[in-house]
């Protein structure tokens, strides 16, 4: 596998990557290879990544659990859900579902404001008042009837974590720790992008006049600052880490009681297809697929705009397969995937 690895971090140019193969028991085959950052050290296997949008998944066990305890319903509305919060009128999102959000089906946005977004990252401000400023924007927009079509949108995960801490009295990140983070023995897992002081790796993304990497240089600010945006996406933590999170659901997969029960829903696509002519579609933070060898195919990806994670179940064979690099580049498109997918299958 490490062979491979190196063959697909040439192709690319990758400054690091690492990779890890897993099966449901716990057995992890890892590799990591490249340096933290262009001149740095070279990059190790207790290195932590960020796993982008992989968090949605997390975020929807968090809730899913929550769902078990009786806190929460699948079919809660936000109107329901956000009754309790001073100043949050759901006005044309009161009949949206808390599985619609996590679904992407509610038919919001990408994202919270980008003006509102820009403004917080320019100019600062209190992140708990940023990020309720920005959640009554959002809910007191006017939105098109909703078709129940497929739009991504981290604004939809958002919304359901605001629910989710509305329901309980308690931050998001308290709630993720409780119910993911800690009880699946995510370790290395935190929060925030790991520190880019080249005693991890560095982010990296295309210099604009060419294709040069260079180096992220963090501002005093983040999105991830605001509770509105964490629950999209704001988990870091070491290759074996995403390895043993993913081993978890190969577990939950194939456990017939929870496939029945509450947990199933996380597995289950929602809707139509995303867009005709896709062997794929969205379940609750998981893309479901069948390739052409009729297999079933769980993945999810995420990126930071400067880095790149990928994980990946096959139930059938009982195994994943979990990737993380320090870079991204907006031009990768179907062929970057496949050869991904060449490192492992």
């Amino acid at each position: 596998m490490t062979a491979r690895l190196d063959l697909f971090r040439d192709a690319f140019d990758l400054p690091a990557a690492a990779c890890a193969v897993f099966d449901a028991g716990g057995e992890v085959v890892t590799a990591v290879r490249g340096i933290r950052q262009l001149g740095g050290t070279a990059a190790t296997i207790e290195d932590l990544w960020h796993y982008g949008s992989i968090g949605k998944s997390m975020t929807s066990l968090m809730i899913a659990r929550l769902v078990e305890a009786g806190v929460l319903r699948w079919d809660m509305t936000v109107g329901e859900g956000l009754a309790a919060m001073p100043d949050a009128r759901a006005g044309a999102l009161q009949d949206v579902t808390l599985l619609d959000l996590l679904a992407h089906r509610a038919g919001l946005p990408a994202d919270p404001s980008r003006p509102g977004l820009v403004r917080y990252l320019l100019l600062g401000g209190d992140p708990g008042r940023t990020s309720a400023r920005l959640l009554g924007n959002a809910l007191r927009a006017s939105r098109p009837q909703r078709d129940g079509d497929f739009q991504y949108s981290n604004l939809g995960y958002g919304l359901a974590g605001a629910i989710a801490m509305a329901a309980t009295g308690e931050d998001y990140r308290t709630l993720m720790r409780r119910y993911v983070l800690d009880p699946l023995e995510l370790r290395g897992a935190g929060f925030d992008r790991p520190p880019q002081d080249g005693s991890q790796p560095v982010e990296h993304r295309h210099a604009l006049w060419g294709e040069k990497w260079v180096a992220l240089k963090p501002g005093k600010r983040a999105v991830d600052d605001l509770d509105i945006v964490r629950p999209s996406g704001d988990v870091h933590g070491r290759i074996v880490d995403l390895a043993r999170y993913g081993a978890a659901h190969l577990r939950l997969l194939a456990d017939p009681a929870a496939q029945a029960g509450v947990l199933g829903t996380l597995y289950r696509p929602v809707g139509c297809d995303p867009e005709p002519g896709v062997d794929w579609n969205y379940a609750l933070g998981w893309c479901v697929e069948r390739p052409t060898d009729g297999r079933l195919l769980l993945w999810h990806a995420g990126s930071t705009g400067s880095c790149f994670a990928y994980l990946a179940l096959d139930p059938g064979g009982s195994c994943g397969f979990a990737f993380a690099t320090n870079a991204f580049s907006p031009t990768w498109d179907e062929g970057f995937m496949t050869r991904l997918r060449a490192v492992w299958l």
